[in-house]
C-alpha cells in the first residue's frame, strides 16, 4: 500500500473511533434528558408537605408564640436583621 493510501486508511479508522465516540455521548445525553424530563413530570413532595400553614387566627390574636411556623420566621427575621446590624 503507498503512502498516501496508508494515511487514508488511518484517517478512516480514526473517524470511525471519533464516531463510535460521540454515538456513546450521544446515547448518555439521551439518558440523562429521559431521567431530567421524568423527573421534571413528578410533582415535587418535598416542598408541598414539609411545612403546615400558618394558622393566621392566632396570629391576629396575639398567640404567634403557638404557632410554629410563625415562631420560626420571627426568629428568621430577628437574625437576619442582627446580621444586617452587624454588618452596618
Amino acid at each position: 500500500m503507498s503512502n498516501c493510501g496508508k494515511l487514508l486508511h488511518q484517517r478512516i479508522e480514526t473517524l470511525e473511533k471519533e464516531s463510535i465516540t460521540q454515538k456513546d455521548t450521544i446515547k448518555t445525553l439521551s439518558t440523562l434528558v429521559d431521567s431530567l424530563s421524568n423527573t421534571r413530570d413528578r410533582p415535587s413532595q418535598t416542598f408541598s408537605s414539609s411545612t403546615p400553614p400558618m394558622n393566621w387566627s392566632r396570629i391576629a390574636y396575639g398567640m404567634v408564640h403557638r404557632d410554629e411556623n410563625a415562631v420560626a420566621i420571627m426568629a428568621t427575621i430577628a437574625t437576619e436583621m442582627k446580621k444586617k446590624e452587624e454588618r452596618a
